[in-house]
């Protein structure tokens, strides 16, 4: 079994916080192609329309999100 540090528990926080949790949060909302007989092509990625910004001090173990989507503003923590 290994060990993680403190110093790797806190970067692998980080990289979650303001990596994977920003990423989820911009594909909150996105672009529906028009109906078809064929996939569109369109990934979720180039369809995603809300708009994400955090404030994060690096250590801690909380972040504050403020999510523009549906014509709506959301600000939200995640500790």
């Amino acid at each position: 079994m290994t060990r993680l540090t403190i110093d790797e528990a806190q970067q692998r926080i980080r990289l979650f916080l303001t990596g994977d949790m920003v990423e989820a949060l911009r594909a909150v909302d996105y672009e529906s192609p028009p109906l078809a007989d064929q996939p569109s092509g369109l990934t979720l990625e180039a369809a995603r329309r809300a708009a994400v910004r955090f404030s994060h001090v690096e250590g801690a173990s909380d972040c504050l999100y403020r999510v523009d989507a549906f014509d709506e503003s959301l600000v939200m923590r995640l500790n």
